[in-house]
């Protein structure tokens, strides 16, 4: 939903005379379209604004906009926050936009009541052969966890007879695949005038009617209106997809009825039943939300026992988030009167549920066809295969799986194109120093991958960019430039280990793998690395006082006396200087562990699945030069405000590592100028790199490229060969 009103917006800026400009700082309007659905995408906001309050007092004339439910979730509490905003608006007023830019007015506006539909402003469309077509805006639900009610309002439709025109109209276009958008479409007309009012399956067969529309999708449906004769309309209506997005949200019927889903778990999988009587090819989807308040191991294992029972052919995974002004919110995070939370119950909720989930799916998937967790919002639509972009469409009910006597070549039968001719089971990493512009070169290499027919995915190797809300810290990419997985997974009040990860990252690389696609791993050359491409022996964790005593009797004595403690075999492989290291092996040491020894032997046996492994390094200088300038734009970007609420928040010790975060605290408690944080976070970033360089110039099995002067282009040209 979001992505077809930023279509919208772009469309009709472009009738107002507006070109997109290629950086902000070279923008007259700065435009944000928000989600509130998850507390990442609040984080990110924030981070974002604080760049654009600086560019705005660069250029006092330069327009700050902030439209969609962030926005209207909060209303006029935007400009007391952000008082630098020049225009505020909520989904349904994202034509108020266009009258304050033609307006004389000088005094921030805020527009926050529903007047239409977003489908009545011309669109700018991403992709020329498919289209969103909004057939309802507003939910009636009132699940207990979800803040879309509030910010979209109550269920409006769309006339019919409207929604068949702008169908046509992109059928002209040259357009061959819509989705159906809405809150809950298969409760589509219910409130329409009695003259106008038909069902869901009724406007379904009125869109398929259509010529030269090929394929019909929709999202999202709501189990509880999933009726039969929405399900028949799968088998008989010739362009509607044999995919159905069922949500599931839990498998235990207390935590259903927690939610306000208003069925049971028998009531879910009596729809699935109908679903595969009438048609048994279809590809079932579902959402999953982990972690709800009180929430038991049973509660778990029951969701898991539907995942088994449904074999879903991919699963939505998510971490509950609460929302402001939601009941779930306000619900108290204890299992229920009787039950005992499980051990690991804070890991269990955070992330092996999903790994655990998602095998769950995967088990069910013989051909290869899970397709993992893609970036996707409970209520928006999964992004179409790049298949479907370029208007190769085959077979018109294609679905999550493969059909009797299916096409050759890359068909939309075989979405990740499992099976095709020509299609590598192999696994790229690419890693190096901070600042050497690795995710830069993956976005490069995934477009050289593409034009060879391979579906690269990048999946980070990063021990802060798990961390939601770290985004500026963590350098993560940009939205849009290349599939990522393993970011912004994890809150960041969580304690994360490189063990945690390492179940995640093995399960994404194993079920990329065996889609067909190509995971490029990018990650410095630390222990998350090793943790995601090797079967690391990763040892347990020790007692956190021990450390604790380590590290203050190392502040004491120094790190030379420390690491004469060593034994002698751990002691040659440890530098002297480096204090992190000497208190980690001396915990073990004293916990009766054997540390781990020999870093440089990285890539030999122990690699779990073949791979193609590149080191991107720098001239020193000019990586200096880099970090500088990065500093700088991490902090002039909004890193102080991102640090401010990860504090809020209760950033976890394993966040506050985050390269940056304790010297903008230092800052932000007044023990230092920004002037010294800044300088002490290059000096932080430097000493860093030094030990990274040193840790390239070692290891063995790898094909370091130097890319000193080298666009990103020229390098990944060089690692597609």
């Amino acid at each position: 939903m979001n992505e077809h009103d930023s279509e919208r917006m772009k469309g009709m800026l472009e009738s107002l005379g507006y070109e997109e400009a290629a950086a902000r700082d070279g923008a007259d309007l700065i435009l944000f379209n928000t989600c509130s659905i998850r507390e990442s995408a609040d984080n990110r906001l924030v981070g974002n604004l604080g760049e654009a309050k600086r560019l705005k007092g660069e250029d006092p004339n330069r327009v700050v906009g902030v439209g969609g439910c962030w926005s209207q979730s909060l209303k006029d509490q935007v400009f007391e926050q952000f008082p630098f905003v020049d225009v505020a608006f909520g989904p349904g007023q994202i034509d108020k936009l266009g009258e304050f830019l033609t307006s004389d007015d000088l005094e921030a506006q805020g527009y926050f009541e529903f007047e239409g539909f977003p489908a009545d402003l011309p669109p700018k469309r991403q992709r020329p052969f498919q289209a969103w077509v909004q057939i309802s805006v507003g939910c009636n639900c009132v699940c207990s966890y979800c803040i879309v009610p509030s910010t979209r309002g109550r269920e409006q439709s769309r006339p019919p007879a409207a929604i068949v025109d702008e169908v046509r109209a992109l059928a002209a276009d040259g357009v061959v695949e819509v989705t159906l958008l809405g809150q809950n479409v298969n409760s589509y007309g219910r409130d329409l005038p009695r003259e106008e009012r038909i069902g869901f399956a009724d406007l379904l067969a009125l869109v398929d009617g259509v010529e030269g529309i090929r394929r019909v999708r929709y999202t999202s449906p709501h189990p509880k209106d999933m009726r039969a004769e929405v399900i028949a309309a799968h088998a008989e209506l010739p362009s509607l997809c044999e995919h159905i997005h069922l949500p599931l949200q839990s498998g235990s019927s207390r935590i259903l009825k927690a939610m306000r889903r208003t069925y049971d778990r028998d009531r879910y999988l009596a729809r699935v039943e109908a679903i595969r009587d009438a048609v048994p090819d279809c590809a079932l989807t579902t959402d999953i939300i982990v972690g709800f308040p009180g929430e038991t191991e049973e509660d778990f294992r029951a969701t898991l026992e539907v995942v088994e029972e449904v074999g879903y052919d991919s699963a939505f995974t998510f971490v509950f988030s609460p929302r402001r002004g939601t009941e779930a919110a306000r619900l108290p995070d204890d299992p229920a009167p009787g039950e005992a939370r499980a051990d690991g119950a804070a890991d269990r909720r955070r992330a092996a549920p999903r790994a655990r989930a998602l095998r769950a799916v995967r088990r069910h998937d013989p051909g290869g066809a899970g397709r993992g967790a893609e970036p996707h919002r409970p209520g928006e639509a999964p992004r179409p295969h790049p298949a479907q972009q370029d208007g190769q469409l085959h077979g018109p009910r294609a679905a999550g799986r493969p059909r009797a006597g299916g096409h050759h070549g890359r068909d939309v039968d075989d979405p990740r194109g499992r099976g095709v001719p020509g299609r590598t089971r192999r696994l790229i990493a690419i890693f190096g120093p901070t600042g050497v512009g690795k995710t830069e070169i993956a976005v490069e290499l995934a477009g050289r991958l593409r034009e060879r027919g391979e579906d690269p995915v990048a999946v980070s190797a990063d021990a802060i960019a798990v961390y939601e809300g770290l985004d500026l810290l963590a350098a993560k990419p940009a939205a849009g430039t290349l599939e990522h997985r393993l970011v912004s997974c994890v809150p960041v009040d969580r304690e994360f280990s490189a063990g945690q990860f390492a179940a995640l990252a093995h399960a994404e690389i194993d079920a990329l793998l065996e889609e067909g696609r190509t995971p490029i791993v990018v990650g410095g050359t630390g222990l998350y690395l090793r943790a995601a491409l090797t079967e690391l022996d990763l040892r347990p964790p020790v007692e956190r006082g021990l450390r604790t005593e380590l590290e203050r009797e190392l502040a004491q004595v120094g790190p030379s006396v420390m690491h004469g403690r060593l034994s002698p075999a751990t002691a040659a492989t440890v530098h002297p200087n480096d204090r992190k290291r000497i208190v980690r092996a001396l915990e073990l040491e004293l916990a009766g562990a054997e540390p781990h020894t020999g870093s440089e032997q990285l890539w030999s046996e122990e690699l779990r699945r073949p791979a193609a492994l590149f080191g991107i390094t720098m001239d020193r200088d000019e990586l200096s030069r880099r970090l500088a300038a990065r500093v700088d734009e991490m902090l002039g970007g909004g890193a102080v405000a991102e640090v401010e609420a990860a504090l809020e928040r209760g950033a976890s010790r394993t966040a506050r590592k985050a390269l940056g975060f304790r010297e903008i605290e230092a800052y932000l408690a007044g023990e230092a100028s920004l002037e010294e944080a800044r300088d002490r976070i290059v000096r932080g970033h430097r000493a860093y790199v030094r030990r990274q360089l040193t840790w390239m110039r070692k290891v063995g099995g790898v094909e370091v490229i130097d890319r000193t002067g080298l666009p990103a282009r020229d390098v990944a040209e060089r690692i597609a060969r």
